[in-house]
């Protein structure tokens, strides 16, 4: 939600005071590997609202178009713009439950642990207590971040617990891709499989796969364009018709 509102103001800001827009995406993400895209979001005349989606975005529209050799479908789906004279609170954790959390979260928790035979269960999911807390007011629910749950779980956690720092989960991508996957990465995204040739050109994914062996820390880029890449090797019959969406979104 922070991302999401900082964006939007300095999109509103006058040109001259975000210019150069790398240095005010720099500032509003705090050096986050999203400075780039932003940078260009901000450059390019950013749509009004459209920071959420841009958050969520692995290429920006013009980066489509160069990684697709045809236009691509019109209609792709794509989340609901934001408006700053709303509540933004009620309004990107309703995003996030209908793009996010059920396109990655859920789909991921249900993948891995039905991998495992495990049922997993999600009550904090649950649509009352989820309908209750989308309709409390903005001011309830801002501060720092989960103030909510944090609030109604504190006496139950050890301090320690909800007074450190936020840590993510995530997995060594960049250094799988650096190291252990590189020789097939690099291989894959020059020359995609057949199955994608007419759909993906090899000149625009070998820049993805080297801007990020100069230095781009967004690996989520290049290991998007493998991911799919492997997909169409594992069902040649089903990948042109879905590539699209593959390389539009995460």
């Amino acid at each position: 939600m922070r991302r999401v509102r900082a964006l939007q103001r300095v999109r509103r800001s006058p040109r001259a005071i975000r210019a150069p827009p790398t240095r005010a995406a720099g500032v509003v993400l705090r050096g986050r590997s999203t400075g780039q895209k932003s940078a260009a979001w901000l450059a390019n005349g950013a749509e009004p609202g459209s920071s959420y989606e841009l958050l969520r975005r692995l290429f920006l529209p013009d980066e489509v178009e160069r990684l697709l050799t045809a236009n691509p479908e019109p209609g792709l789906p794509r989340p609901n713009r934001v408006d700053l004279k709303s509540d933004l609170y009620g309004q990107v954790s309703a995003l996030d439950l209908e793009n996010y959390t059920k396109n990655v979260l859920l789909r991921d928790t249900d993948a891995m642990s039905m991998a495992r035979s495990l049922e997993v269960r999600v009550p904090l999911l649950d649509h009352v207590l989820v309908e209750w807390a989308l309709r409390l007011p903005h001011h309830v629910k801002a501060g720092r971040p989960k103030a909510l749950l944090l609030e109604a779980a504190g006496d139950l956690l050890p301090p320690e617990l909800h007074t450190r720092p936020k840590r993510g989960f995530v997995l060594p991508f960049a250094r799988w891709l650096r190291d252990e996957l590189r020789c097939q990465v690099e291989d894959s995204v020059r020359r995609p499989p057949d199955a994608l040739a007419a759909l993906l050109d090899p000149d625009a994914t070998a820049e993805v796969w080297d801007g990020y062996l100069r230095g781009d820390r967004r690996w989520h880029r290049p290991f998007a364009l493998y991911a799919a890449c492997k997909w169409a090797e594992s069902l040649p019959s089903r990948a042109s018709g879905a590539g699209r969406e593959l390389v539009a979104t995460r």
